[in-house]
């Protein structure tokens, strides 16, 4: 986003400058465009501490699904009325956050009506401010300026390099403050006003806005201006005195924190005193440590406030309540193939069933409750490291997630236990509403045939349960949303929507009904197209009492943890012949590296390079593992030496703009040896 706008800025910069357009102006702007790539690759040097490891990171996320560019639909007036003071919405708003405070906006009119500032650059300046505001309306404008990456929650990031542009531009009129007409001033502050009280009507008329101008903003807004334009007045009738700096930056202060309390009160931002935050994380702590030295094993914790969302991180592994990797394109596959939702480079707690929830979920959660910490148990855990069957490491993808959660389970406790059961449509109850049944080789279709406005109803209840749970599935091959909050399969009919919500196929368990019956629904979403159809459900029933042995088994490799920090931890492990791999659920990446009784050992990716896992001989063993960011050291050495060639040349182009500096130092050192001598 910066790179663009920098790059906008270079261009505008280049036909500024240029007085005719020939060949030399042409050779001109080509060395000054070869300099100016120079630059911000000399800038990306010394950054490259950090953006080295951040771009392997983003570069690694890139592989998972995409999430596509959706724009949310706001008016010009919510976005001009985010210039004055309090009416920013948060981050959260599709709001562009362009705020930059009042006496910028004053400052404006002075740049562009000013004699000295070429009416080029006025043009240049103009067009940029232009293009960033048709931004905010037009979605290949919008996509351009985020450099074709989506952005997620926090929409318009591009917002902030406007806001730079605003006050550069007040700036470049600030030396003209003094000698401008004050009666102009008093003109802009009244046309400010009067925008401000149009905008109030207006916003109130927009459907589907987002309004904020109101009467008391108003009233507030003209104190503001009053008080700026006071300001002015003494500065301009010559009658400074030591005071009146000070008052400017009194008001200034009291314009952005009253705009940050009207936010704050406006709930754009959660908010938390800063003592009630040092508190709970104390406590959290204590909770944590308390869980640490009571349980030798390497559980998922949930902190107050955490989910299981995934948090990835490049300079440790921040597994304590998440996974973190980062590449979590392989982790995410994984995970989905096991039929738990993980779309957008996140992990989200949906989709699991207790065979899932015994591999990947947490043990404890930590909550609040009331002034205190309570720390709560989860059921058949097992811990983040333990012992399993040498057949994990030849485990194949069947492409049914029950299944493959089956065999997975067996694979690492080397059993064969049956733990899902398909259900056979002769034993559901299936009702069908705006749907029509199709069979076309032995495959069962549903096709929607209602209108946009209708949706399309298909209801499994399970005939005989005998109190087992019953779980339901889409695979890939249809096109479906699944919300697993609702345990409905929603399926979406229209090709454009069709990418997104791909990556969101996760298992879903059934509900029980009011006959105590597992019952799940597919719902087929109305859209454009109706010869969509749904096939491939999968329905399975879940016998919960076979998982005991299992987890008894696996729970008594546990490696037993001694010391554990981020991206470091140490235990022991006692290892048998039939159980020699170590297996781990901390994801697999470059940079791990592990010890063996003191002594350097290989580690391993397992289940296409997913997870960790060291493949151990018999007996009693110490072990390390520990996390150090691989490119790391690569980025610091080469900020250190892009740095060093940095200060070079400002020492060079210093030298060669005061060559009498230069001349006169040389000679006093000379003169210097000369006496010594």
């Amino acid at each position: 986003i910066v790179g663009i706008f920098s790059a906008l800025c270079f261009i505008a910069l280049l036909v500024i400058t240029a007085k005719e357009f020939n060949r030399s102006v042409i050779m001109t702007a080509l060395k000054k465009s070869a300099l100016y790539a120079l630059a911000v690759l000399l800038a990306a040097g010394c950054c490259a501490a950090v953006l080295l490891p951040a771009a392997a990171q983003l570069v690694g996320q890139r592989g998972g699904d995409p999430m596509g560019l959706r724009m949310a639909s706001i008016s010009l007036p919510d976005v001009l009325g985010n210039l004055f003071a309090g009416q920013m919405q948060g981050m959260g708003s599709p709001i562009p956050l362009l705020y930059c405070s009042l006496p910028v906006l004053l400052l404006l009119p002075v740049y562009f009506f000013s004699a000295k500032i070429s009416r080029k650059e006025k043009i240049a300046v103009s067009l940029i401010l232009a293009f960033y505001l048709i931004a905010t309306q037009f979605s290949p404008i919008y996509a351009f300026v985020h450099a074709f990456e989506a952005p997620n929650w926090y929409a318009h990031r591009y917002a902030f390099c406007c806001s730079f542009l605003l006050i550069t531009l007040a700036l470049r009129a600030l030396p003209e403050k003094q000698t401008y007409p004050i009666r102009k001033y008093g003109i802009y502050s009244i046309a400010l006003l009067l925008f401000y009280a149009i905008l109030v009507p207006i916003q109130r008329l927009t459907l589907g806005g987002y309004p904020t101008a109101s009467v008391e903003y108003l009233l507030l807004n003209a104190l503001f201006l009053l008080t700026y334009f006071l300001c002015m007045y003494k500065h301009s009738a010559h009658k400074e005195t030591k005071i009146l700096p000070l008052a400017f930056t009194l008001l200034f202060s009291a314009e952005l924190l009253c705009n940050g309390y009207t936010d704050i009160t406006r709930n754009s931002f959660s908010y938390q005193s800063e003592h009630s935050i040092e508190i709970q994380d104390r406590l959290e702590a204590a909770a944590v440590t308390g869980i640490q030295s009571a349980d030798p094993g390497l559980y998922r914790i949930r902190t107050f406030g955490e989910g299981m969302l995934n948090a990835p991180s490049y300079h440790h592994y921040a597994g304590v309540n998440s996974f973190a990797s980062v590449d979590n394109a392989k982790l995410r596959a994984f995970l989905s193939s096991l039929g738990i939702a993980a779309p957008f480079a996140e992990i989200y707690d949906q989709g699991y069933t207790e065979l899932t929830e015994m591999l990947f979920g947490l043990k404890y959660a930590v909550f609040l409750r009331d002034d205190d910490i309570g720390v709560s148990r989860m059921p058949h855990p097992l811990p983040m490291a333990f012992l399993s069957s040498p057949s994990i490491l030849t485990w194949q993808d069947t492409g049914n997630p029950f299944l493959n959660q089956e065999t997975l389970v067996n694979a690492l406790s080397g059993g064969n236990t049956r733990f899902f059961t398909p259900v056979s449509f002769e034993n559901v109850d299936t009702y069908c509403q705006n749907m029509e049944t199709l069979i076309i080789d032995d495959v069962i279709y549903y096709q929607h045939i209602a209108d946009a406005a209708i949706n399309g109803i298909v209801r499994y209840t399970l005939k005989d349960s005998n109190g087992d749970r019953m779980y339901g599935y889409i695979p890939l091959g249809s096109p479906q949303v699944l919300d697993t909050t609702t345990a409905t399969l929603n399926v979406i009919p229209s090709p454009f929507t069709l990418p997104y919500y791909l990556s969101m196929q996760t298992i879903a368990e059934a509900p029980v009904n009011e006959d105590g019956q597992p019952a799940l629904e597919i719902n087929l979403v109305g859209g454009p197209h109706f010869d969509t159809a749904v096939s491939d459900v999968y329905l399975y029933t879940y016998d919960s009492s076979a998982i005991s042995d299992t987890y008894a088994a696996l729970s008594a490799g546990a490696m037993q943890i001694t010391s554990w920090k981020d991206g470091f931890l140490s235990g022991t492990v006692t290892v048998d012949a039939a159980h020699p791999v170590l297996f781990t659920t901390i994801p697999y990446d470059k940079g791990w590296t592990a010890s063996v009784d003191d002594q350097p050992f290989q580690v391993n990716g397992i289940l296409n390079d997913t997870f960790i896992c060291l493949y151990l001989p018999e007996g009693t063993h110490t072990i390390t593992l520990q996390y150090e960011d691989p490119f790391a050291a690569p980025g610091a050495m080469i900020s250190v030496v892009c740095t060093v060639f940095f200060l070079l040349l400002v020492l060079l182009a210093y030298r060669k703009a005061h060559p009498a500096a230069a001349k006169t130092a040389a000679a006093e050192s000379d003169k210097e040896k000369t006496d010594e001598e």
